[in-house]
């Protein structure tokens, strides 16, 4: 149709108004218009709805996690074994929680524990790991002991000279607690 109704030059249609305001345009009938029109309304209308809804879903979210929190304290989120050992006998076979020095430092009200400043490449760190996890309570996360034990992670034989003094002192002076893993918690094999 654009073809037909255009006046062509060098390869280029052009199709001015009044060619454009005389094309034929397929519309539906009126009754056909006024169903699409209604369908648009109806299906907009269901968009406002539910972006109401989600919003005020948005709203109640602080209260929602509030009352998860609760549940979750409360041991609602699951079936309950009555069989199961009560949360205080269990606190109470398990004991207080060690204060490692993150604890201590947040009780005494520091916002980051004390450490030691990064060592340069002339510093040393100290091969004795029991040494420093008895001057940190005798426990302490495997990041938190390969700082404050000197070493630096920048420097590749920082990391090397790490884990052989890790490997040699593993099973003799220190252990590791809980699971095997690359943030274990590391403590004084004396300390039990």
């Amino acid at each position: 149709m654009f073809r037909e109704i255009a006046r062509w030059s060098t390869n280029i249609a052009h199709l001015g108004l009044e060619r454009f305001r005389a094309l034929p345009f397929p519309i539906p009938p009126r009754d056909e218009q006024q169903r699409i029109v209604a369908e648009a309304r109806r299906r907009l209308d269901a968009i406002a709805g539910q972006t109401r809804a989600v919003q005020a879903s948005l709203a109640r979210l602080p209260e929602f996690e509030l009352e998860l929190l609760a549940a979750a304290v409360a041991g609602e989120l699951t079936p309950q074994d009555p069989h199961d050992e009560p949360s205080s006998e269990l606190l109470q076979r398990l004991g207080p929680p060690r204060k490692t020095q993150a604890t201590l430092s947040s009780l005494r009200g520091d916002t980051m524990p004390k450490r030691r400043p990064r060592p340069t490449r002339q510093a040393e760190p100290t091969p004795d790991l029991a040494a420093v996890l008895k001057e940190n309570g005798g426990s302490l996360p495997l990041p938190e002991l390969f700082a404050q034990a000197g070493y630096n992670r920048d420097l590749p034989e920082h990391v090397e000279l790490f884990y052989l003094a890790l490997r040699n002192a593993l099973g003799g002076t220190i252990r590791l607690t809980g699971d095997a893993a690359e943030n274990a918690e590391l403590e004084v094999a004396d300390a039990a």
